[in-house]
């Protein structure tokens, strides 16, 4: 008897998990592949020819909009297709799709959708003209102990606000190295950078850093600098910027020496991101002086950028840099050198 009932609980609860999963599945949206297979959740968006679906199996995935060839939404949503925005349910019809409101309805089909957004969300057009925030933060640690002990760590933190003409920057950076018991490098740089077009190719930019470092007897360097910017690539997976102008550096030193030097500005920004694989990045500054080319600054940084996991939220940051002063005071090296390895996560 007691077996007996035991199986009949067992019986009810899978009943109830199955009822339960079929209503689910009854409230969700739903996606028909090409291939016949059918996906159930949440559509978030369509934009730039990807669907992004929120699932209770497996978060959110993006789905290519061309794989597609049946949309059903199960609550209103805007659908843009054409130059014609219409809020209502999406549902298959003899032709394509069919969007009903309360008032009208459209006649559209799969490819036909250029976007769908959701209630209370930017339209693509809306989010183009809009400025965001976004940020990343990266920490990096390392150590050794025996017949040598080395501590070192590396954090850094940026915000930028984007808009679809302009960007402004902020950045910090700290570096910290010990040799036994020996500080090697004590280094803290902030600085602020902002660049606005006035063409699609030509703008202009400003940027000032402020930076000190023990290990270099550096008390204060300032740098501040402004002048034209040209956009040489801006494509999907490539963004190369080269600028040109004019800057001023200011440099006091522990031993009481001060450089006080007018300068030249000349910047190169790459970033070049290979599908699925991460994302490249360099920077290269140079700044001779206006009237001694021989007293200059060249500083450089190439990074790599790979995901961690399926989201781009966590990323392992490697990657070098090289600090190079044609005019050190005494005792000092021309090049600073620093390898590291980093994690990243990067938020809106």
């Amino acid at each position: 008897m007691k077996k007996t009932q035991s199986t009949i609980r067992a019986l009810a609860t899978f009943l109830c998990m199955l009822a339960g999963f079929a209503a689910t599945e009854a409230n969700a949206d739903t996606l028909t592949l090409s291939d016949g297979s059918v996906l159930h959740g949440q559509i978030i968006r369509i934009e730039g020819g990807d669907i992004i679906l929120s699932t209770a199996y497996a978060g959110e995935i993006t789905v290519k909009q061309a794989q597609v060839v049946d949309i059903v939404t199960t609550e209103p949503v805007f659908v843009q297709s054409g130059e014609t925005t219409i809020f209502g349910t999406v549902s298959p019809s003899t032709d394509g799709l069919v969007v009903a409101a309360d008032t009208a309805t459209m006649d559209t089909d799969v490819p036909g959708v250029k976007a769908i957004w959701r209630e209370g969300d930017q339209s693509p057009e809306a989010k183009a003209l809009a400025r965001n925030w976004s940020y990343d933060a990266s920490f990096g640690l390392s150590g050794r102990t025996g017949n040598t002990d080395r501590f070192a760590v590396l954090a850094s933190l940026k915000a930028t606000l984007k808009g679809p003409d302009d960007q402004l920057t902020f950045y910090g950076k700290y570096d910290n190295s010990e040799d036994d018991g020996v500080s090697t490098t004590d280094e803290v740089k902030g600085g602020v950078d902002y660049s606005r077009l006035i063409s699609k190719q030509w703008g202009w930019y400003a940027r000032t850093e402020l930076e000190t470092d023990a290990g270099e007897s550096l008390d204060l360097r300032v740098t501040a600098a402004g002048g034209a910017k040209y956009v040489w690539k801006d494509t999907e997976n490539w963004d190369l910027d080269l600028r040109g102008g004019l800057g001023y550096r200011y440099e006091s030193y522990y031993d009481g020496t001060i450089n006080d030097v007018p300068s030249f500005d000349l910047v190169l920004i790459n970033s070049y991101t290979f599908n699925g694989v991460g994302t490249m990045k360099n920077v290269v500054t140079y700044n001779p002086a206006i009237e001694d080319f021989g007293n200059y600054r060249a500083f450089q940084e190439t990074t790599f950028e790979m995901p961690l996991g399926t989201g781009n939220k966590w990323r392992l940051r490697v990657g070098f840099s090289n600090d190079y002063n044609s005019r050190p005071i005494d005792g000092r090296e021309k090049m600073d050198m620093t390898y590291f390895t980093q994690f990243m996560l990067a938020w809106d």
